[in-house]
């Protein structure tokens, strides 16, 4: 950090190191060399050879490529005269300032580019300087002139003298371009920066004050531990991961902020035993707050107005008026919703949190901002009467499920996910993805395009109470790939779960691929 300047402005530089390697393996490189159409002209003689090429051939050992650059974020110790909260030891500072500068320097990108120069000569110019020292030069000598070097011999020697110097062009240019994106998506970076920011404060030297504004901050994974932060405004800030730990938040404000997986133990907000508008001033608010997975324990906060879920950890609070938000029955609940998620539920919990849309984006009303309209409920699903209206061995096989040591499910939520299997429309896609996920279901059901029929009707009635997973992990997928790089080409470029799925259901099972 530099010493303040009479303004009290400091600016600290933090530099991160990047040190990587991007695998051979995943890379796959081709090349072809031809003279087209070649045609030598001897004293007004014409010889015509045609095309003369190698074909497309594969580079193959190919060889990591390191990466390894600095990222330097400089941040200052304030934005603007008029955000600074406290001045220590002359430095002025406000919590937490935006970065004013990121950029990357001393940029190395071992391109293999010895490696490439080797192939392009010895696998592809090679051929064609074997050709033409072959079949051109004895035409030449033939009539007693001097045959030429081979075009394909001038640019092999080209290629291994510039091989040092076209690293050295590489790592400059690499670093100018990478530079010039990050000034124009400086904005873009800013949240982020402030969120390590954030994390890595020292709070001991320079301490967040009573009665701060921090609306809107993005604070994850502050350290606010035993910090008086009374009468602060956190509203509808991220503080997912933060640590309140015995802090004092007595009149704090918390309304509508993401404080998942937080740790509040310990801290003290002025109890009162009124809740909602009856409660007396001073009392820390989490209207509308989500604490999913937040703990809450040995600490006296009225949490009865947020969002909890069953990971949340209360202690003794009295949380009978929180609401309880659960992916399965909130999707469950809204048509709207079974149709934007089906089985994918769980990434309505991340919207949620979020106060994102159905499709993870801010443009519109998100489901956190929907559901405090009315528009969407999170108790509208009723376990009890949706499961009488099953078939008894249904209703048998969730009740026995449920009670066992297998299940980590709730009644409701089993019920929920019934229901949305039910009315989802599985594509074939959706079955590929559940039959790679339990590869015992191909033996047992078949491949190819027979057990596609069969894989929603094996969830309904036996997948779901055995507890067996929709989709592969993201490993199985790269494991996938890495034994059968064919099977991008088979689809037809793509990488998605989905298409790798479908493929090895219809055709890589009967090749006798394993997922």
């Amino acid at each position: 950090m530099t010493d303040p300047d009479s303004n009290g402005l400091a600016q600290e530089t933090v530099t991160y190191n990047l040190d990587q390697s991007f695998a051979g393996t995943a890379l796959q490189i081709s090349g072809r060399a031809a003279f087209d159409d070649l045609t030598v002209d001897i004293s007004g003689a014409d010889t015509n050879f045609g095309n003369v090429s190698t074909g497309t051939m594969n580079m193959s050992n190919i060889p990591n490529i390191p990466i390894e650059f600095d990222a330097v974020v400089v941040i200052p110790s304030y934005n603007a005269s008029s955000d600074i909260i406290n001045s220590v030891d002359g430095v002025s500072y406000s919590l937490f300032p935006q970065t004013n500068d990121v950029f990357v320097e001393d940029l190395e990108i071992s391109t293999g580019v010895t490696a490439m120069a080797d192939f392009i000569d010895d696998s592809l110019l090679s051929y064609l300087t074997d050709f033409w020292n072959a079949s051109v030069v004895p035409l030449f000598t033939a009539v007693g002139a001097s045959a030429p070097e081979a075009p394909s011999q001038t640019l092999a020697d080209q290629i291994n003298d510039s091989a040092a110097s076209l690293q050295e062009d590489v790592n400059t240019s690499g670093e100018a371009g990478v530079n010039a994106i990050l000034d124009s998506t400086l904005g873009t970076i800013q949240p982020y920066v402030q969120a390590l920011t954030a994390a890595v404060w020292d709070y001991s030297t320079y301490p967040i004050l009573p009665g701060g504004n921090y609306a809107d901050a993005i604070m994850t994974g502050g350290l606010f531990s035993a910090v008086d932060a009374s009468n602060a405004s956190f509203a509808n800030s991220n503080l997912s991961g933060a640590d309140f730990s015995n802090a004092n938040l007595t009149g704090a404000d918390f309304t509508g902020a993401n404080i998942s997986g937080a740790n509040f133990s310990g801290a003290t907000g002025a109890p009162s035993s009124r809740k909602g508008k009856s409660a007396r001033s001073g009392q820390a608010d989490f209207t509308n707050a989500v604490a999913f997975g937040t703990d809450f324990r040995n600490s006296d906060l009225d949490i009865s107005s947020a969002y909890t879920d069953s990971d949340t950890k209360t202690g003794k609070l009295d949380i009978d008026e929180s609401k309880i938000f659960n992916a399965a029955t909130f999707v469950a609940s809204n048509g709207k919703l079974r149709k934007a998620y089906g089985l994918d539920y769980e990434n309505a919990k991340g919207h949620f949190i979020g106060d994102l849309n159905c499709k993870g984006k801010t443009n519109a009303a998100g489901l956190r901002t929907e559901v405090e309209n009315e528009e969407y409920s999170l108790t509208k699903f009723n376990a009890q009467a949706y499961v009488k209206k099953l078939p008894q061995n249904i209703q048998d096989k969730i009740t026995k499920y449920q009670a066992s040591a297998d299940s980590d499910h709730t009644f409701d939520e089993i019920a929920a996910v019934h229901k949305i299997a039910t009315k989802h429309t599985w594509s074939d896609h959706d079955s590929a993805e559940y039959l790679t996920a339990n590869s015992k279901l191909i033996k047992k059901l078949g491949g190819s395009e027979d057990s596609m029929n069969l894989a929603k009707a094996h969830y309904l009635t036996k997948g779901i109470f055995k507890d067996l997973a929709l989709n592969p992990t993201t490993e199985e997928y790269y494991s996938h790939i890495e034994k059968n790089p064919q099977v991008v080409g088979e689809t037809g470029g793509s990488i998605d779960p989905a298409s790798i799925a479908y493929n090895f259901v219809t055709s890589g099972y009967d090749q006798g691929q394993t997922f």
